[in-house]
């Protein structure tokens, strides 16, 4: 019995992740913008209001 399901872009909204039609907005791809200011961390992905766009999640609860 597998105990994993499926996780999809769309459901993570809540998170700040990219839609999932991403690649085809324009509108949101030319509003996208990384914020490597900081020598010390790792650069940081926005979207045009400054939003932090959650590109992964430590620990995010993957199921095997």
């Amino acid at each position: 019995m597998c105990c994993a399901s499926a996780v999809t872009s769309a459901t993570a909204n809540e998170f700040n992740a990219l839609p999932l039609n991403w690649a085809s907005d324009r509108d949101l791809l030319a509003g996208l913008t990384v914020d490597d200011d900081d020598e010390h961390d790792d650069p940081v992905l926005r979207y045009a209001d400054g939003r932090t766009v959650d590109t992964w999640r430590e620990d995010y609860p993957f199921l095997f």
